[in-house]
């Protein structure tokens, strides 16, 4: 099937090239590559990328009522707390329940921050 494109980069086609005269004045044969180039959808900006991540982030502190700021909050008065009954981090995760939910939503936060950060 042969691939034209037109001036402003769109892609047309036809089921033979004895119909040409039905295109669009300007257009120019193209190579299956190409047609494939001009027909992929277009990739995201880094900025875009970065913004969908932000917005997963965004969601989830929603869904969870739990910005960020109230969530490190809870985790460090867990931590003083449990520290100043003389458990370590790792102990205060396998007996309070609160904390270990809470530990493990501000870990997904965590890793999707990284993510964000790393788009380049």
């Amino acid at each position: 099937m042969p691939h034209y494109k037109d001036q402003q980069n769109r892609l047309h086609f036809l089921d033979s090239t004895e119909h040409e005269y039905m295109l669009p004045a300007g257009c120019v044969p193209i190579t299956d590559e190409e047609a494939a180039i001009l027909s992929a959808p277009p990739q995201p900006t880094v900025q875009q990328r970065r913004d969908a991540v932000q917005a997963q982030i965004d969601a989830l502190e929603r869904t969870q009522i739990m910005p960020r700021i109230t969530r490190e909050a809870l985790l460090l008065l867990a931590v003083q707390t449990g520290a100043s009954m003389g458990l370590t981090e790792p102990e205060i995760y396998a007996v309070n329940i609160g904390y270990h939910k809470l530990k493990d939503f501000d870990n997904t936060i965590v890793a999707l921050r990284a993510q964000k950060d790393s788009i380049a």
